[in-house]
């Protein structure tokens, strides 16, 4: 009969050399099992502490206007950190990460940030329905969806004044119901 040492030694004498980072966690371990990516420190064996993703803070719905920065959060934990993607009405979102011109970034929290809002007549890449995707090799956690619209101001119909408070001492008679002038005119607002 063979003891527990001796087939614990056969076990880590068949077992091949790792390739790779020696300091990725789990490597002494257990080699990578087919499907599992070695630089992350995936194994194909889970690890007692290990745990599958969860989005702790999922993307919200805004609204931008065209040229603008814009942020959809998005975090999740699980052990190891699991991987962001984010998609666009189902379509895998472009980040920096694979193209350095890109104007969207995957900031380090899992967040995607876009440097200004891609809008126009014919194209509108950046406006559409989006979700986060967290992934380990325990499984995967997909965020709720979050819409990004971007805000259709029609700048000729719009007139455009700052609002200022009149100031008024003891004794000074009102000019003005509510205090306002007319950026241009210089002229009391009108109701």
């Amino acid at each position: 009969m063979t003891s527990l040492p001796d087939v614990y030694r056969r076990r880590q004498e068949r077992r091949k050399p790792l390739k790779g980072n020696p300091g990725t966690p789990g490597a002494e371990a257990v080699p990578f099992g087919k499907g599992f990516q070695q630089g992350n420190g995936y194994s194909s064996r889970p690890r007692l502490e290990d745990s599958s993703p969860r989005i702790v803070e999922h993307p919200s719905d805004i609204i931008v206007s065209k040229g603008e920065p814009a942020t959809l959060n998005c975090k999740a934990d699980g052990r190891p950190s699991p991987i962001i993607e984010w998609y666009k009405d189902g379509e895998r979102v472009e980040t920096d990460k694979e193209d350095p011109r890109s104007h969207r970034m995957l900031l380090p929290s899992g967040s995607l940030f876009f440097l200004r809002i891609v809008h126009g007549r014919r194209s509108k890449p950046d406006e559409g329905v989006y979700v986060c995707v967290a992934r380990n090799y325990l499984g995967e956690a997909v965020s709720r969806n979050a819409s990004l619209e971007v805000a259709n101001l029609k700048e000729k119909s719009m007139k455009w004044f700052l609002v200022k408070p009149v100031h008024y001492g003891m004794g000074e008679k009102k000019t003005s119901s509510r205090g306002c002038k007319d950026k241009e005119s210089g002229s009391a607002c009108s109701n």
